[in-house]
């Protein structure tokens, strides 16, 4: 909705007309997951909501480089310099009738400055965005970093240099018709950071090998001789196939 603003000295008066300043959010969600691939931005901007910071720099679709696509959101922290909080959050989910929910992204970041802290935090709210609980902090210093370089370049991160993180801490209390998820980078003029694969679900249907990749682990790893695999309570390994670095097959 547009909103217009008339100021009067009782004499003169001046009419402006600020376009797009409110947004009514549905007080429930209408689906009980989100994905959110950002290959369409109009299903993205139907899905999401950016807070704008007022500058020329925000949340925003880049549209050279996803992790297994073309596309992705990102913010263009290297050339913004400053020091800034940006945010975008979803519009509600109807999880009034799951059992659990699970929040599961691709992210790529690389620092610029060795000292430099930037925090990447993703809430989850329940009273359509009054209040929200933290539920993950990464750390420009540790977790947050996927390409372990500091650029003093702008970071564009290729294919290999993003990390995936599955978030299993979203409270039973929590999961009702209303819930939303946040993203928001504390920034500190660092280096970009980039998003991509959002996905808001029941575990049960989060995608197999997304999984798979965070709840199994091999170790020790490499090894010459024994191993071990130790697997989430849900998976059931059926089969196994040891392949050489070369791609050979070994028979065992």
């Amino acid at each position: 909705y547009s909103v217009s603003i008339t100021v009067t000295n009782g004499v003169q008066s001046m009419d402006t007309t600020f376009t797009d300043i409110i947004r009514v959010i549905p007080a429930a969600g209408i689906a009980e997951y989100l994905v959110e691939s950002f290959e369409n931005e109009t299903q993205f901007n139907d899905n999401w909501i950016v807070l704008e910071t007022g500058t020329n720099y925000d949340w925003e679709i880049n549209t050279n480089v996803g992790f297994n696509s073309q596309q992705s959101i990102f913010v263009n922290n290297f050339d913004a310099g400053e020091t800034k909080q940006y945010e975008f959050f979803s519009e509600p989910i109807d999880a009034s009738n799951l059992s659990d929910v699970i929040i599961s992204f691709d992210y790529a970041y690389s620092k610029s400055i060795p000292t430099i802290n930037e925090i990447l935090k993703v809430s989850v709210s329940k009273d359509c965005g009054l209040t929200w609980l933290t539920r993950k902090s990464y750390l420009g210093a540790s977790s947050l970093v996927s390409f372990n370089t500091e650029l003093s370049t702008p970071f564009l991160p290729s294919n290999d240099q993003w990390k995936n993180d599955i978030i299993t801490s979203v409270p039973a209390s929590y999961l009702t018709d209303g819930l939303m998820v946040k993203f928001r980078f504390e920034a500190l003029g660092g280096n970009n950071l980039f998003i991509d694969n959002i996905q808001i679900l029941h575990p049960d249907i989060l995608e197999i090998d997304t999984y798979l990749a965070q709840t199994t682990t091999i170790y020790p790893n490499p090894t010459t001789g024994h191993f071990f695999i130790e697997t989430g309570k849900d998976v059931v390994i059926q089969s196994i196939d040891i392949q050489q670095i070369n791609s050979k097959k070994i028979e065992v």
